[in-house]
């Protein structure tokens, strides 16, 4: 009966030493005691059994011995030992345990009322959680397997196929991951977006139907008349007549059928059209020689030229095919070019102008370009327009280089949404150079620029910014980190289409002086 006094105690503290595991099994009992150790088997999960749902669990199991067990302990994944509990004296016992997702690992042993220790009984299972993926498709192509919105397994490795419908090419993955492959092979993580990119390549089709090559035809008035096709759709058509400079036909059906009101010269003539789609792919000029034979008609004149074009938005396109937006404030401007896929780095700059209306339809805007660095070697450029109608005029300049430029150009009230102060504002930049994005965000004279795909690399830096026109500003940003790259200055020409939202072009300067176009492309809140 001493014995059994001092037994419980004994086992007790023997007990709590056991929370090192089974290693600790050299405390047995000695002498006659008991020395047969007890058993243990782990029930639930198990082995190899794959669980999803709720990633709280109720582990089971039982033990036994040829005395009475003690103490069962569990523990998960290599973490502490956990008494496990029991209604039964372990003959069933339970524990709680929380799982990480994919592989797991459950051990659990039993201590008996001799402090001899059964064997580690060790089961492996996996944890499968699912969660959706945010698959965006823009532009025509499809993405296969289509995941969209489908519940994947986190940590495990998905392919997806890119294939562009045809007249489109594929033009990258962007999203939580960038890639310019067309297989994109990725490990699922929660809240992921993949955006897959498709870009029209196809030129439009377009074909004069009137005048017939080599034709001579008296009509009086002359109306132009053509038909214009894409696999998306034609934005505008633009024609000239005996090399005047380009304006824009009309049409009532988006370009299936065009007509522009002409005025020939008597004897041979010659008539030149163009259709262009919104990804600013263009036709093949398709030229017409004819010869008039009929009564010229000049329509009467008008006060077509403004007094001012402070407020207006100028749609340009040049004979050099140049196409670009020049929109003026009270005496500066910002130039942005029509397309960024599509681009001439020389149609955008920021600067000062002086307009001067000549006649009721004649004028001049002198340019002087002050911003990015590359711009600011250009003399001030003298643009001499002429207007054809209210909005509608033809220009003409001379280059630098002794070379005349002329074209066409429409202008129309401007929205004025640039905003005056950047502080606060916060943008998502897409590059259409492959670039990736970036999170920028202005405070105070401020701003930090930091890479989703690499968040320890963040940038930092100091920028002024000043608005030039209803739609354009210049942000020059002074890096101060990364240290590699601190002293760089980023000249970034900012065109906007909404309050938040538009398209960049950065040119940077390194602290050796050197200077080149940076990156190009989109920015949204």
């Amino acid at each position: 009966m001493k014995n059994a006094q001092y037994s419980l105690p004994l086992v007790a503290l023997l007990a709590s030493v056991s929370l090192l595991g089974p290693a600790s099994a050299g405390f047995g009992a000695t002498g006659n005691a008991d020395k047969v150790p007890p058993t243990l088997v782990i029930s639930y999960p198990a082995a190899n059994a794959s669980l999803s749902g709720n990633a709280v669990i109720t582990v089971k199991g039982t033990a036994k011995d040829n005395v009475a067990v003690a103490s069962v302990y569990y523990r998960l994944d290599s973490g502490n030992w956990a008494l496990a509990a029991t209604t039964n004296h372990f003959s069933n016992w339970t524990g709680n345990v929380t799982l990480t997702p994919g592989a797991n690992t459950l051990e659990a042993y039993a201590v008996d009322t001799s402090n001899n220790f059964s064997r580690t009984n060790t089961v492996k299972f996996t944890y499968v959680v699912d969660v959706p993926l945010e698959l965006l498709v823009v532009g025509q192509g499809t993405v296969s397997p289509n995941y969209n919105g489908k519940e994947l397994q986190l940590g495990s490795s998905y392919t997806l196929t890119a294939t562009p419908k045809p007249g489109f090419a594929f033009y990258g993955w962007t999203g939580s991951l960038t890639n310019t492959s067309t297989k994109l092979t990725f490990v699922m993580s929660s809240n992921l977006t993949l955006k897959a990119n498709f870009v029209d390549v196809q030129r439009p089709v377009l074909a004069i139907l009137f005048p017939a090559v080599n034709a001579t035809v008296t009509n009086s008035p002359l109306t132009l008349a053509g038909k214009a096709s894409d696999n998306v759709g034609v934005i505008s058509v633009f024609y000239q007549l005996n090399g005047t400079g380009w304006d824009q036909a009309e049409t009532a059906n988006g370009y299936t059928n065009w007509t522009a009101a002409l005025t020939p010269v008597q004897g041979a003539n010659t008539v030149a059209a163009y259709a262009q789609d919104a990804a600013g792919n263009k036709s093949l000029t398709n030229t017409v020689k004819f010869t008039y034979a009929g009564s010229t008609v000049v329509p009467p004149g008008g006060d077509w030229a403004p007094t001012s074009i402070s407020g207006l938005s100028a749609t340009v396109t040049s004979t050099n095919g140049s196409a670009f937006t020049a929109t003026f404030g009270a005496g500066t401007f910002s130039q942005f070019m029509l397309s960024v896929t599509n681009y001439d780095y020389d149609d955008i700059a920021v600067g000062s102008y002086a307009y001067t209306k000549l006649s009721t339809n004649t004028a001049t805007i002198k340019l002087l370009k002050t911003a990015p660095p590359s711009a600011t070697n250009n003399a001030e450029n003298v643009v001499g327009l002429t207007f054809t109608r209210a909005g509608v005029a033809t220009f003409f300049r001379t280059n630098q280089d002794g070379t005349v430029d002329s074209g066409t150009a429409q202008l129309a009230q401007a929205p004025d949404v640039a905003p005056a102060s950047l502080s606060g504002k916060k943008y998502v930049t897409v590059s259409s150079w492959g670039n990736g994005n970036l999170d920028v965000a202005f405070s105070g004279t401020t701003v930090t620029l930091t890479d989703p795909t690499h968040p320890s690399k963040p940038g930092a830096g100091t920028y002024t910014y000043e608005k030039y026109s209803p739609v354009g500003g210049l942000c020059t940003i002074t890096l101060t980190k990364p240290a590699g790259q601190a002293g760089d200055v980023i000249y970034s020409v900012l065109t906007f289409s909404a309050a938040n939202e538009g398209s960049y072009y950065n040119y940077r300067v390194q602290t050796s002086g050197e200077g080149a176009p940076n990156d190009v492309g989109q920015f949204t809140p």
